[in-house]
């Protein structure tokens, strides 16, 4: 046996004591890392409810869209009105967890305003 060559036991990357990433434990994504990629998978409603809520098109307000806020990532937020918007499919008919969420916004002082999908995808001018 050498002794310029690390031990059979050592393996590979033996000096290695900390992982890089991709290795090993899968990390845990960040909220604003999950909100991110919401936004590259909005669904055509959101898509269509974005073309009216951006660039201060509507009321001439400035809306965000997928936002984390405290627990939650709203779907678009208003905050100088303090407004949520929520497009919300037909898998949050009578969700509890969505009433949960809407009574936090409300806590924290935000109104919260939800849309169904399918209310909004055929007819786009019905906001107030």
């Amino acid at each position: 046996m050498s002794r310029g060559k690390p031990s059979s036991l050592a393996g590979e990357g033996g000096g290695r004591h900390s992982r890089a990433p991709g290795e090993g434990e899968a990390t845990r994504a960040t909220p604003l890392s999950r909100a991110r990629g919401l936004r590259h998978t909005m669904t055509d409603a959101e898509h269509g409810l974005w073309r009216i809520l951006r660039n201060r098109q509507f009321a001439q307000t400035k809306f965000r869209r997928q936002v984390p806020i405290g627990p939650y990532i709203a779907d678009f937020v208003c905050y100088e009105a303090r407004l949520v918007i929520e497009a919300d499919g037909g898998q949050h008919a009578d969700s509890a967890s969505d009433a949960a969420r809407d009574a936090w916004f409300a806590r924290t002082v935000f109104a919260c305003c939800g849309f169904g999908t399918m209310t909004f995808s055929r007819t786009p001018r019905a906001l107030p």
